[in-house]
């Protein structure tokens, strides 16, 4: 019995021994790495290289030395700047883009393939002439709250980010188009007779869209663009006064102060030659006599000659168009009413 006994407890023990020895380990899991958070990168302020504050809608591109390219928006609606874009705390980035955001525009790393370097921008399909000033990124600067203020300096691109809340950026803007501004005066002499009443006055292009590919660079600008010509179709017309607008009215004190119309029209410097084939300004007025009584309406179109190589990106050029009779003699209630514009 005592041998019954001592071997019944040994199999029992074995068996516990044995059940215990098959039980599978299973190892704890790692834990899952916490994603760094994004922090907002929010547009302090917006300025264009004449000095001017431009608003509208940014595309931008955010990018790491070699890394793949963040596209994003700075939008200006209801008075304040918005963005769509973030960057992770204490790294580098790069920051490149245009305006307006509906700019057919595409980008490609340098040939190096480091964004560090710069980056090619190639627009495709601009119009000729505007009444947008299209603008590129020219400079980039982190300020570290939206109260401050840095001077951002043409041709640095970098962006070294700053803790969450951090982040805000001042960017410098660099003009693609050159810029036309129109002036009116009256000849003297017909001064004394009439006053002219402008109603319309319209820029007028036949040269067509065009293209061009800029090569951003750390340390420049947007330097001295090559433009070609893509549709020799199109036929465009921006205004410099729509009839939408109130009349301005040219009197004897616009002999020698002339008056200077308040928009202006930014244009692809290559539309331009000395024979005036391609771009027009188109005038309705109305001939007012010393009484104020309408004589009637008249149109006038005057071909611009204006020499390309004379303007660059940012430029402005203020053309003034003088109107003067086409003859003089003695006067009777309705006289001398077909003046001609000429442009200086």
């Amino acid at each position: 019995m005592t041998y019954r006994w001592l071997w019944s407890c040994l199999m029992a023990g074995g068996l516990l021994l044995t059940g215990c020895g098959e039980k599978e380990e299973v190892p704890l899991s790692e834990p899952e790495p916490e994603q760094e958070q994004g922090s907002p990168l929010m547009l302090r302020t917006l300025t264009r290289t004449d000095g001017a504050t431009p608003f509208g809608t940014i595309r931008a591109y955010l990018t790491e030395a070699s890394t793949e390219v963040m596209d994003g928006l700075f939008e200006y609606t209801g008075a304040v700047w918005t963005s769509n874009l973030s960057v992770k705390e204490e790294r580098q980035y790069y920051l490149y883009g245009y305006m307006p955001s509906s700019l057919d525009g595409t980008f490609d790393p340098p040939a190096s393939g480091k964004y560090s370097d710069g980056v090619d921008l190639t627009f495709s399909n601009l119009p000729d002439i505007s009444a947008d000033d299209p603008c590129v990124v020219v400079g980039v600067q982190r300020v570290d709250n939206e109260s401050a203020t840095a001077e951002v300096t043409e041709g640095h691109y970098g962006y070294l980010s700053g803790i969450v809340g951090k982040n805000y950026v001042n960017l410098l803007m660099g003009h693609l188009y050159s810029s036309l501004q129109l002036a009116f005066r009256l000849d003297e002499q017909y001064a004394k007779l009439r006053s002219i009443r402008l109603n319309e006055v319209k820029l007028n292009s036949t040269y067509g869209n065009v293209s061009t590919t800029l090569n951003i660079r750390s340390g420049y600008g947007v330097g001295s663009p090559t433009f070609t010509k893509q549709n020799s179709a199109a036929n465009p017309s921006v205004d410099f006064l729509s009839t939408t607008e109130s009349p301005k009215v040219l009197t004897k004190e616009h002999i020698i102060n002339a008056l200077r119309l308040d928009k202006k029209v930014y244009c692809a410097p290559c539309i331009f030659d000395a024979s005036g084939t391609n771009v027009s300004i188109t005038t309705t007025y109305d001939v007012l006599d010393k009484q104020g009584i309408n004589l009637g309406a008249r149109t006038s179109t005057n071909k611009l000659r204006i020499t390309a190589s004379s303007l660059i990106p940012g430029q402005e050029k203020l053309v003034t168009v003088t109107v003067r009779p086409s003859y003089l003699y003695v006067l009777s209630d309705f006289d001398l009413d077909n003046p001609v514009l000429t442009i200086e």
